[in-house]
């Protein structure tokens, strides 16, 4: 399923919308598993063609064109997102915001590989708070960059909680 394609899109938004019935207080976007989002998908290439004039096929898969893309995807659908929880909260007259968080990649060239602009959705302020998975198996396998995090979330009272995966732990002093 990819988030180039809007019926996709408007069917989890749906799902979405069903559990946040049960009124829980925000929803936890997992971006740590199930990559790659978004590929060369109808969607992707038609819009890869509208922007840029070529075909998303034969650039290479490094091309900075194709991240940049994933990302205005990827922002929209979590646009889509904290305005359906805020629809939520207002309908359901909350006085507080339902919040939106998400589980990211190690460091921003991760990220960005697989159109996560972390950094536009802490400045838009879409997220409320940001955990980071360890070990994604699409990931390039470096450390949490935590002084990245740091730097993106500056001022913006945005936390960020590193993740560690209890069966793969270094050592207690390696953990610290």
């Amino acid at each position: 399923l990819s988030f180039a394609v809007p019926e996709v899109r408007r069917h989890l938004l749906g799902v979405f919308a069903e559990v946040l019935e049960a009124g829980p207080d925000g929803l936890n976007m997992l971006y740590n598993r199930g990559m790659p989002l978004i590929l060369w998908e109808e969607a992707f290439c038609d819009r890869f063609r509208e922007v840029y004039g070529d075909d998303a096929r034969t650039v290479p898969e490094d091309d900075p064109r194709l991240y940049d893309l994933r990302a205005e995807f990827m922002t929209a659908w979590m646009r889509e997102i904290r305005e359906l929880l805020d629809r939520q909260a207002e309908r359901g007259g909350l006085r507080k915001r339902l919040k939106l968080s998400a589980m990211c990649l190690e460091t921003e060239a991760d990220n960005r590989r697989f159109g996560l602009d972390v950094a536009r959705w802490v400045r838009e302020g879409l997220l409320d708070q940001i955990g980071i998975s360890r070990g994604s198996a699409h990931a390039s396998g470096l450390p949490i960059d935590l002084g990245w995090y740091k730097r993106i979330t500056a001022g913006t009272g945005v936390p960020v909680f590193p993740g560690l995966i209890a069966w793969a732990l270094p050592t207690t002093a390696d953990v610290l």
